[in-house]
């Protein structure tokens, strides 16, 4: 099972999850409009959804925070969870490029 499914699955069963009404919210939703209408329209579709295909991937995780993260401890322990994430995938780039492979 993918990483992304189980994320959802859990934000799904998360019980407090509330929109938060913020015109940067209404930016990224029109910014997200015109990329794919314009990716459309465009020539060369096939570079264009390749830039859209990163561009959703970062707006999944922003709604995925927007939704659940109400206070600063939440957002503090969210950014040390991805801090220590980061850390250890390093970590294993590191041992991985040591050792040859």
């Amino acid at each position: 099972m993918s990483c992304a499914v189980l994320v959802v699955i859990f934000w799904l069963l998360y019980g407090d999850k509330k929109w938060t009404s913020n015109i940067l919210n209404t930016g990224f939703l029109a910014l997200m409009f015109a990329m794919l209408v314009s990716c459309l329209a465009g020539p060369c579709i096939n570079r264009g959804l390749n830039v859209i295909d990163k561009y959703y991937k970062f707006l999944f995780i922003y709604i995925l925070i927007v939704t659940t993260v109400r206070k600063e401890p939440a957002l503090r322990s969210a950014v040390k969870g991805f801090l220590a994430v980061n850390a250890i995938y390093t970590a294993h780039s590191v041992r991985e490029f040591m050792a040859g492979s």
